[in-house]
């Protein structure tokens, strides 16, 4: 395998991630704390990632079957290969399968992450990253099962089902009964598969995932308000630039909203930095008339429900995303 040593990537690309150097250095003055400063190095990451795109897939490919493994011999003997202590909302304590299990103590498996949000996380990644590969498909599914994450089973999901449309055409289903036939067949037997991998407690828990009234759902909520209270009641160029780690310091915890979490700790020119190209792509889906049009939105909806862009890897990942439709549409095929 060849690795390119000189940079070779498309000007846009390289000025628009660069200038995330240029909004972190203008903002850090205004800031309370300069962590998850990752949201403004990993575009500069990506761009040495991006110049080895098809290699790098090569890889990633590797190992997310190596995730599989691991998440499967979790998931089987209940237990974690290692454990992390740090400080959380509870106070100083061990990221163990109790804390994940939660009150209705189901296992989560998290395989090489801090805990189960982060490997479902990665799943979500991983999926849009590898949308046009069944195999592949299949593999990051089972991993977002044992991970136990609903917003990732979900999303996992109706990627393997845009795959299916985008393959078949779904003009097909009216013209050809026997393709809406094995499509739903082969729905049919996702779904009975990936059931019967969980447990009756994970079932109930994926079918509350949109209930308003469940407890962790009203909390995720509540933290959704005092994101947007606490960005309201900045003054003008705290709206502007945001001011990192203050709401984590008055709420023990990040807003548990991606796009939000952008507003008030990076303000509008962060939240506009990270919107912008998922903005461009759905107006251009729209316009063709695209199922990349169901991507996009899927991809808006992880944002709005979790912090996908934090973290190093996630936020690594997140930026690939973009840039294999941007290749996808506006230069060539990859994947």
């Amino acid at each position: 395998v060849i690795i390119e040593r000189n940079i070779k990537i498309k000007n846009i690309y390289f000025l628009y991630f660069s200038s995330a150097i240029i909004i972190y250095f203008c903002s850090i003055f205004f800031w309370y704390k300069k962590f998850d400063i990752n949201l403004y190095l990993s575009p500069i990451t990506a761009i040495i990632v991006i110049n080895n795109y098809t290699y790098f897939l090569k890889i990633l490919k590797k190992l997310v079957v190596v995730t599989l493994v691991i998440a499967m011999y979790e998931f089987i003997v209940k237990d974690y290969i290692f454990v992390v202590f740090r400080q959380t909302y509870f106070g100083f304590r061990a990221l163990d399968t109790h804390l994940f299990g939660g009150a209705s103590h189901i296992f989560r498996a998290k395989v090489f992450f801090e805990g189960p949000l982060a490997l479902s996380q990665f799943a979500i990644g991983l999926s849009f990253l590898f949308r046009k590969n069944i195999k592949m498909l299949f593999i990051i599914f089972l991993i977002s099962i044992f991970a136990n994450g609903r917003l990732g089973m979900i999303v996992c999901f109706v990627i393997l089902l845009i795959y299916f449309l985008k393959k078949y055409d779904i003009f097909n289903f009216i013209k050809k009964p026997q393709v809406l036939f094995s499509l739903i067949i082969s729905v049919i037997i996702i779904i009975i598969f990936g059931v019967s991998l969980i447990d009756e407690t994970s079932k109930e828990r994926l079918l509350e995932a949109f209930n308003t009234k469940n407890q962790g759902n009203a909390a995720r909520i509540e933290f959704w308000l005092n994101g947007l209270y606490t960005w309201l009641d900045y003054d003008f160029i705290h709206k502007l630039m945001g001011n990192n780690g203050y709401y984590g310091l008055k709420y023990k915890n990040n807003t548990e909203n991606g796009w939000l979490t952008l507003l008030v700790n990076n303000g509008i020119i962060g939240f506009l930095y990270y919107f912008i190209p998922v903005f461009i792509l759905i107006i251009d889906a729209l316009k063709k008339k695209s199922l990349d049009i169901i991507y996009m939105l899927l991809l808006f909806f992880a944002m709005f429900v979790q912090t996908f862009h934090l973290g190093a890897s996630a936020n690594l990942i997140y930026w690939l995303i973009i840039y294999s439709f941007f290749i996808e549409k506006y230069e060539f095929k990859i994947i």
